[in-house]
């Protein structure tokens, strides 16, 4: 899904938070890339990780999974990923659609450092990266307790609605204008509903609707019906179809009804309109 992102306002948000808790906070999209983060830069142990092909794999691992269980759910997902260290990702939703994720991670929930290397070294010698050097930056990472850790999860979770809400995050217009129209027009004489065009652009109702309301000036059924007129209009002005056909052609089967809707969209009838548009040419 492509996203408009208010980079500086966000940024801004991601700031105050890390300045709060002092754990670093990654924004990605629905497709689990990553598109903001503060700091920039991870720790240097999962740095050093992210350099090696097969530990990077394990990451990605993590990662995946844990934003698989937020899209099902819905909900926060606090875990400790393979290298030992304390995770949280929440989604970032409208209604029942996910927009992205909001992460936090690099940190300890236990202060005994070396009992904790001790749990994860095995593992981590399995990697080409010098154990030494990885053990060297574990010793680094920041401690939290269980009761922070759930604080600053409880605080991410809220910047995650709030992100939404504020529109710090929201669909990117343009290519989601060009994505309504194209889908119209290409099932133009099908009799498709809202809810068929939500699933071909993955976003809820509500959001869609939102948006027509915004862009268009109505709502969407709305919005659909007037591209049939005016398909329907160029038809009739660039063939010589009947006016039932095209009607059929545009998808409203019901003659009647197109016939209704069409003299109150132009102040004409299909036949007129016909007429007197090929006589002002």
């Amino acid at each position: 899904m492509a996203l408009k992102i208010n980079s500086t306002r966000l940024m801004e948000l991601l700031k105050d938070f890390y300045l709060l808790s002092g754990v670093r906070i990654v924004i990605f999209d629905d497709e689990c890339r990553e598109i903001l983060s503060y700091p920039q830069q991870p720790m240097e142990y999962c740095a050093l990780l992210m350099g090696d092909a097969i530990a990077k794999k394990q990451c990605d691992r993590c990662d995946l999974t844990a934003f698989e269980k937020c899209r099902v759910t819905g909900n926060l997902q606090i875990y400790k990923c393979h290298a030992g260290l304390i995770e949280a990702v929440a989604p970032i939703k409208d209604n029942n659609e996910t927009l992205g994720y909001v992460m936090f991670g690099h940190v300890l929930d236990s202060q005994d450092k070396e009992a904790a290397f001790k749990e994860v070294r095995q593992r981590l010698s399995h990697y080409e990266t010098d154990i030494g050097t990885l053990e060297k930056e574990f010793y680094k990472l920041r401690y939290r307790s269980h009761q922070q850790i759930k604080a600053a999860a409880s605080i991410m979770e809220a910047c995650a609605c709030y992100l939404w809400l504020s529109e710090l995050i929201s669909v990117k217009a343009e290519r989601l204008v060009s994505k309504i129209d194209k889908y119209i027009l290409s099932h133009i004489e099908e009799q498709f509903t809202v809810q068929q065009l939500c699933c071909e652009l993955q976003i809820s109702r509500s959001t869609l609707y939102k948006f027509s309301m915004r862009y268009y000036g109505m709502g969407i059924a709305e919005y659909i019906k007037k591209q049939r007129l005016q398909e329907a209009m160029r038809r009739l002005l660039k063939t010589d179809d009947a006016v039932s056909l095209i009607a059929e052609q545009v998808g409203i089967s019901d003659y009647n009804y197109f016939y209704k809707i069409f003299k109150r969209e132009t102040g004409l009838s299909p036949r007129r309109f016909r007429i007197a548009n090929q006589e002002s040419e």
